[in-house]
């Protein structure tokens, strides 16, 4: 059966975001949209039905196998949105005492509907936090950053500013859904439900090679399908040169293995 194609990027290639911002007069954050919230909200209703789709980020079994290991674990989930994964989380049973989960999104209209469908859905809230300032967030163990560092210009100056909020390094960091690409980084508008918006495609290799000056070893790296329009598929990218196409994104997971100092600085 031929999967029906979902094309949202135009055409021209962006080298930096400065270049693209002419061409996107209107770049309004698609997660402050109404039809996000909407679109999510029902994906939510479905994730809390009785049938349990496999949807879910790989991650979350990550954690569950480390927190055998470890007395109490946390993890942050930064860029949550309306709490999807946390609600796969708890769906898939997940209920372990020793893990605490933590929900952080920039849109804390995101965060506050997600606290109140999460609170109305399940018991035994004891291990989950809402965060709706960034200055309140503490050390975690983990942050997992899902389908998010694509929307992010410079996701290292994102990464340092975690690191210095927390004090201390997470042990691990989990991305999930990373825009990767063989070329060197680009940016593309994308018209997504109405909505335009800058998107980042990042360099694999360099991305892995950043991590790893700053001490993350690379413990997990795998091809990732989005599920869209309910479809395990990667967005239509024909109208492009084949050479920026890409056809699944990436999952990669690190691991700090080195003592340095936290303000140590990406090269």
């Amino acid at each position: 059966m031929e999967l029906m194609s979902f094309k949202i990027f135009k055409k021209h290639v962006y080298p930096t975001y400065e270049s693209l911002k002419k061409d996107l007069s209107q770049n309004k954050n698609l997660y402050f949209s109404k039809s996000y919230i909407s679109r999510n909200l029902k994906k939510n209703k479905i994730f809390l039905s009785k049938k349990d789709y496999d949807l879910d980020y790989n991650f979350i079994h990550f954690v569950v196998g480390l927190s055998i290991l470890k007395k109490n674990f946390s993890i942050l989930d930064y860029g949550a949105g309306v709490g999807n994964t946390y609600i796969k989380f708890r769906k898939k049973g997940f209920q372990k005492k020793n893990i605490t989960y933590s929900i952080y999104d920039q849109n804390k209209e995101l965060t506050n509907i997600a606290e109140k469908m999460i609170k109305k859905s399940f018991s035994s809230l004891s291990k989950i936090n809402f965060y709706y300032k960034f200055e309140r967030i503490k050390y975690h163990d983990a942050v997992h950053f899902g389908s998010m560092l694509e929307y992010v210009e410079d996701y290292k100056k994102l990464i340092f500013s975690i690191f210095k909020q927390m004090k201390k390094k997470p042990k691990y960091i989990f991305i999930s859904d990373l825009f990767g690409t063989e070329q060197k980084d680009f940016f593309l508008i994308a018209n997504y439900y109405g909505h335009k918006y800058f998107v980042k495609f990042h360099n694999l290799k360099n991305l892995i090679s950043t991590f790893k000056k700053i001490g993350y070893k690379l413990i997990y790296k795998n091809p990732h399908l989005p599920n869209i329009k309910g479809n395990f598929q990667f967005f239509d990218m024909s109208n492009l040169e084949k050479k920026f196409r890409i056809y699944n994104t990436w999952n990669l997971f690190f691991k700090y293995e080195t003592k340095r100092k936290i303000n140590q600085k990406f090269r």
